[in-house]
């Protein structure tokens, strides 16, 4: 155990030492998985909307990625033990799947389509606040698991915490406070790595163009603007990655299953509010293994959004190599 608590240690000062804790989690995360002999050691994080995302996931070789499935899961298929647990700062485990069927059918149906057997998990705060749980599944050794998992937990809030602030603080969007253009670019690259590793991940860059902007009514009033935009935009695609490079431009980070309904949602809010006074068009670039740089992936979602008439029925498009040759 006290290795354990050596490594957590260590994985705190590099994160402090580094500026960026991303490293450090995964790191953290893939050493109790080794350690543990689990199949996957992973973090969920209560998004905008109250949901469950998988944000972290670390696979034992041979294991298949659940990340790209598992995102806005209700925090209702928790179920009542999980809730009990969680509310009590307490850690919570399964080690017989079957056996918990009976405990709490609802839950053991999630589970169990992931052919689950056992699995352990214990909650993290941001002060008194749940913001979300760490895991494993397929510990073998159970009775090591459970507080292997509740030091964890207490680590995973501080380096997730410094995450936030490093990601989103003093360095944001002073208008909108969206997450600045570095710390985008370097999660957008941290996503290309996931990519890579996992190929059934499916990330969407998208350009949103702020279309028919009135910057006549002065700069007070135009960041006013901006940052009303802003938030129908995070609150529509339901994503913290979002961000504004510059002007009345911006861009986001959406799962693929969910770009065009979130690009629908964002046109629709805006065009449905005759205070704004604007409309949108928007690129959306797939993200791939074969992406070596952000920079690259962004003008091409810029290029889509390019390609995009700004109407009604056609305000977004995906990109094609063939626009290049157009711009």
């Amino acid at each position: 155990m006290l290795g354990y608590v050596e490594l957590m240690n260590q994985c705190m000062d590099w994160a402090m030492q580094d500026g960026d804790p991303s490293d450090a989690i995964m790191i953290l995360l893939s050493e109790i998985g080794e350690e543990l002999g689990a199949a996957r050691a992973y973090i969920f994080q209560l998004n905008e909307k109250e949901l469950y995302d998988n944000t972290y996931e670390w696979c034992a070789p041979g294991v298949a990625s659940e990340r790209a499935t598992l995102q806005d899961m209700p925090r209702d298929d928790l179920g009542s033990p999980f809730a009990r647990a969680f509310r009590e700062n307490s850690g919570y485990y399964i080690s017989d799947m079957a056996a918990f069927k009976e405990t709490d059918p609802m839950l053991y149906e999630v589970f169990s389509r992931q052919e689950l057997s056992s699995l352990v998990l214990c909650p993290f705060y941001f002060e008194t606040d749940l913001v979300g749980f760490v895991g494993v599944d397929e510990p073998k050794d159970m009775s090591l698991a459970l507080p292997v998992m509740q030091i964890a937990s207490s680590h995973m809030s501080g380096l997730l915490q410094k995450s936030f602030y490093v990601e989103k603080g003093a360095s944001a969007d002073s208008v909108t406070n969206l997450c600045s253009v570095t710390a985008f670019r370097h999660h957008v690259a941290y996503e290309l790595a996931e990519i890579q590793a996992n190929p059934g991940l499916k990330l969407d860059l998208v350009h949103f163009d702020i279309r028919n902007f009135n910057k006549e009514h002065g700069l007070k009033a135009s960041n006013e603007l901006l940052k009303r935009l802003a938030q129908v935009i995070v609150q529509e695609v339901g994503s913290p990655w979002l961000v504004r490079p510059v002007a009345d431009h911006f861009y986001a980070l959406i799962p693929d299953s969910k770009v065009d309904q979130a690009i629908r949602n964002v046109h629709d809010a805006i065009i449905g509010d005759e205070a704004f006074g604007v409309s949108i068009r928007a690129g959306i670039y797939p993200l791939s293994a074969s992406d070596q740089q952000v920079s690259f992936a962004m003008d091409r979602a810029r290029i889509a959004a390019n390609n995009a008439v700004s109407n009604y029925q056609n305000y977004y498009c995906r990109y094609e190599q063939k626009m290049e040759a157009l711009t």
